[in-house]
C-alpha cells in the first residue's frame, strides 16, 4: 500500500441567499394526519407540550419554537366529521380527514407576539404561569378551566406528546409521561377514573411508524439550507485554526448568523 500526503482543493459551493419557508398547507398536512392517527384510536383530545429544549414536535406542527418559556398545543376534533373532506386539494389521494377544530396555543407573556411566526390559523390563549418567576400573572385563568373549555371533560380520552416515551413497551400507549408534572395531574383529574390520559409520543417519533420520520420536500429544503450554514462554519474553523488559538478565538471563526441551533453550540 502506498501512502501520499497531498494538499487537496476542497470545493467552495457558497451559501444560499433565502432561506426556504415551509408553507403553511405542509403544516396543515401534519395536523390532520395526526388527527386523523388519534381519531382512529378514540382519543378525544391531543396535547403537545414544548420548551426551549424539547420543542421540535411543536414546531413540526406549527412552525412555532418556544424561545423563552413553556407553550401547550391543544387539538381536539368533532366527533362526527371523521369523513369531512378537508384539506381535499392538499391531502394525499384516499384520505379521509377529521373535522379538526381550530389548534388552541397556550403561551405565556413573552411567546404572546411571538406566536405570529406561525403560518397556520392558531387560537392564542394567554396562560401567564407558563412566563418566567417575578412576571405578571394577572390576566390568566387556570389551567382546569382553560383545559374544560376545549372539551376536555370527566370520561375524555388524551393523548399526551412530550419528547420521549417509555421504550420498554412500544406496543401500546402507557400512563408514562413527560411532562410537568402539574399539567398532567390536572389532566388526571379532570378525565377522572373513566378516562385516560396517554402517551401519544410514539405518533410523531416511533421509529418505524412515526410520522415524523417521513421528510416532505418542504422540510429537506429547510434542512438543506442549516446544513450549509453548518457546513461553512466548520469549514470556517478548519481553515481558520493558528497555532496558539484559543477555543474561544476559533468559535468566532464560525461567522454564526442568528439562525436558531437544535443543540447548544460545541468546539
Amino acid at each position: 500500500m502506498q501512502i501520499e500526503l497531498a494538499p487537496l482543493q476542497l470545493p467552495d459551493f457558497g451559501l444560499p441567499s433565502v432561506e426556504p419557508r415551509i408553507p403553511a398547507a405542509t403544516y396543515e398536512q401534519r395536523l390532520q394526519k395526526l388527527h386523523l392517527h388519534a381519531a382512529g384510536w378514540n382519543f378525544d383530545a391531543v396535547l403537545v407540550y414544548g420548551d426551549r429544549e424539547h420543542y421540535a414536535n411543536m414546531a413540526y406542527l406549527t412552525g412555532y419554537d418556544p424561545r423563552f418559556e413553556e407553550a401547550l398545543l391543544i387539538l381536539t376534533h368533532e366527533r362526527d366529521g371523521f369523513l369531512e373532506q378537508l384539506f381535499s386539494r392538499t391531502a394525499p389521494a384516499g384520505w379521509k380527514p377529521v373535522r379538526a377544530r381550530t389548534p388552541v396555543l397556550l403561551v405565556g407573556n413573552e411567546g404572546w407576539g411571538y406566536t405570529e411566526i406561525s403560518p397556520i390559523k392558531l387560537e392564542r390563549i394567554l396562560y401567564q404561569n407558563f412566563s418566567l418567576p417575578g412576571q405578571p400573572r394577572d390576566r390568566s385563568k387556570s389551567l382546569e378551566s382553560i383545559l374544560r373549555a376545549q372539551g376536555i371533560t370527566a370520561g375524555s380520552k388524551v393523548g399526551v406528546i412530550g419528547w420521549k416515551y417509555d421504550e420498554s413497551d412500544t406496543t401500546t400507549y402507557t400512563n408514562w409521561l413527560d411532562i410537568p408534572a402539574y399539567i398532567a395531574d390536572t389532566l388526571r383529574a379532570i378525565v377522572g377514573t373513566e378516562g385516560q390520559v396517554l402517551n401519544l409520543t410514539p405518533a410523531l417519533i416511533d421509529p418505524v411508524n412515526g410520522q415524523r420520520i417521513i421528510n416532505e420536500v418542504d422540510q429537506l429544503a429547510a434542512f438543506e439550507f442549516a446544513a450549509t450554514q453548518t457546513s461553512q462554519a466548520v469549514r470556517n474553523v478548519l481553515f481558520g485554526l493558528k497555532p496558539g488559538m484559543t477555543e474561544f478565538d476559533a468559535v468566532r471563526l464560525m461567522g454564526l448568523n442568528g439562525l436558531p441551533h437544535s443543540v447548544h453550540l460545541m468546539l
